[in-house]
């Protein structure tokens, strides 16, 4: 029954609003994953095998997002980590123009090639900057409420991507871009690069090392009240159950009594 003041409090916390702005900018840059897609099998040409083999090169690059996230960056700083992911995130989105205006080509570099290698550098990128938005929803949850908390995070989250797609819905109408028209892609990664500098801006307003301890300390404190009034209802538990010494309990023989009372007196 306390879970939604302490959610409601929990989201009017100035801090904790900024952060879940933060996850939403970072997540929120236009996608235009299906116009991508018309691009490779109707511009370039690629068969439906390659398509599928380019899904199974992003699986594996998350996979190996991952795992060097948890070999080298997991103890690192978590804003500077920000900081420098979504830079090298919004330079891995600028490689695109490299395709779109067939400069690969110029160099010798195959199409699929350069497809496979792109898609793998951003993909093992995108699993940087997400892994730790999912460990700080996490480590910013209160106590009591750890799942309502992260269901309203990832709801962000989720809205983000919802809005993203929209967004790269109706850019590239704008743009003129059909399944059989690709005259203005090169403007896509640009709009999406210019997206990524957003959070950034609100980043150097962040301290999630401050917000994560005020949390713990926050959750300490609620620990050792809570120690401390089990403590107190144990003791008068205990009093009440032994209840005080009276007379009526324990009466107090006189002297008297107690001679007359006691066969080893009697006898003597």
């Amino acid at each position: 029954h306390d879970a939604l003041p302490i959610s409601w409090g929990f989201l009017k916390n100035p801090i904790i609003f900024k952060c879940l702005a933060f996850i939403f900018l970072v997540v929120y840059t236009p996608s235009s994953s299906q116009t991508k897609f018309y691009y490779y099998t109707h511009y370039l040409g690629f068969e439906s095998d390659f398509i599928s083999f380019t899904n199974l090169v992003g699986n594996v690059s998350v996979v190996f997002g991952i795992l060097i996230y948890n070999r080298f960056f997991k103890h690192m700083d978590m804003k500077k980590f920000f900081f420098i992911a979504i830079i090298l995130d919004g330079l891995a989105t600028l490689t695109q123009l490299i395709l779109y205006s067939r400069l690969n080509v110029e160099w010798g570099i195959p199409d699929k090639v350069f497809v496979a290698v792109d898609l793998f550098i951003m993909g093992f990128l995108g699993e940087l900057v997400s892994l730790p938005i999912l460990i700080l929803a996490a480590r910013l949850c209160p106590k009591n409420v750890e799942g309502t908390i992260y269901a309203i995070v990832l709801a962000v989250h989720n809205l983000a991507v919802t809005s993203s797609g929209i967004t790269g819905g109706i850019v590239t109408q704008l743009l003129g871009i059909t399944e059989h028209e690709f005259g203005n892609m090169f403007y896509l990664p640009i709009l999406a690069a210019t997206f990524s500098i957003f959070p950034i801006i609100l980043l150097i307003k962040l301290d999630f090392n401050q917000t994560i301890r005020q949390n713990e300390e926050a959750e300490d404190e609620e620990v050792n009240v809570s120690k401390n009034s089990l403590l107190g209802h144990d003791h008068n538990d205990k009093v009440v159950e032994e209840g005080p010494v009276t007379t009526e309990n324990h009466p107090v023989s006189t002297e008297e009594e107690q001679q007359e009372g006691s066969p080893y007196i009697a006898a003597h």
